[in-house]
């Protein structure tokens, strides 16, 4: 059984919902016609009347109602057994009780029996590799540092990859002394498809899906060189603004403050522990297109 199937078990949910509502309609079966305050009182019932006496067949604590819906019982021979008037906001949370007991006792395990086929089939067709490479990447991109930047001997700033993000996607690293990291925006859009492409071969069954699992790899390396350009465009926008006022001196003066820059920049255990688990992902991909 693939993943598709397990919605085989959704029509047997519905018939219970619909078997267990469709009573609901039955709770009205009765109005009365006479109340029976001289002498007996008529009650109509699809299409069928039946004479009550109050001291007979009332059963309610208040007296019958002209116009009122009853609840009437009738035995096998279709005599009139009992009337009862029909409350009908007390009728509504008795059935209520009654088919939510119901659907408990019949509906939950059909629902459990779906979520477990859907699990099983679920880790049957990804595999348990792919799973645990989502949960890693997804722990080392937001939990663990990518970048560490080194304010000075006692105090460092931690990066998580979309902070990370964030800053390829505003401008290089000036963006970073704007007192809040940036948004991440399309970059970590991409990045979260990267790692959902882990899961490509549930909706396409083909051989090449497997290389959905290449896709955090390549995403990681596109990202570190964009950052790698923007970082360097910077440094060369600097330079030459520092170049046009202050010749070369300064032109020197702003390469040695860059060097300096790149010297507090270093790679954070997330990047290294992201980086492992995308490579295991190219691996599982490179072994199963073959």
């Amino acid at each position: 059984m693939n993943f598709h199937q397990s919605w085989k078990f959704i029509p047997r949910c519905v018939c219970i919902y619909v078997l267990t509502n469709h009573s609901i309609y039955s709770m009205i079966t009765g109005k009365i016609l006479r109340d029976g305050q001289n002498g007996n009182g008529l009650v109509s019932s699809n299409g069928d009347q039946y004479e009550f006496s109050i001291e007979k067949h009332w059963k309610s604590d208040t007296p019958p109602k002209l116009g009122g819906n009853v609840n009437i019982e009738i035995d096998s021979n279709g005599q009139l057994l009992t009337v009862q008037a029909l409350d009908i906001q007390s009728e509504v949370s008795q059935r209520f009780k009654q088919i939510s007991g119901k659907v408990q006792a019949e509906g939950l395990p059909v629902a459990k029996e779906l979520g477990e086929h859907i699990r099983q089939n679920f880790v049957a067709t990804v595999g348990i590799p792919r799973i645990v490479i989502f949960v890693g990447l997804l722990i080392s991109w937001y939990v663990l540092s990518t970048l560490v930047i080194q304010v000075s001997s006692r105090y460092s700033v931690d990066l998580n990859l979309f902070e990370v993000l964030g800053v390829a996607s505003n401008g290089g690293l000036d963006s970073l002394g704007r007192g809040k990291a940036p948004s991440s925006g399309f970059y970590g859009f991409l990045a979260w498809v990267s790692a959902l492409l882990l899961f490509l071969p549930l909706l396409w069954k083909h051989r090449l899906a497997a290389w959905g699992a290449a896709a955090p790899l390549v995403f990681m390396v596109l990202t570190l060189l964009s950052l790698w350009l923007k970082i360097r465009s910077s440094s060369s926008q600097a330079r030459s603004m520092a170049g046009g006022l202050g010749g070369d001196m300064a032109a020197q003066m702003a390469d040695e403050m860059m060097k300096a820059v790149m010297q507090a920049i270093s790679l954070g255990l997330g990047f290294y522990v992201a980086l492992a688990f995308a490579i295991a992902g190219a691996f599982i991909a490179f072994k199963e297109s073959r």
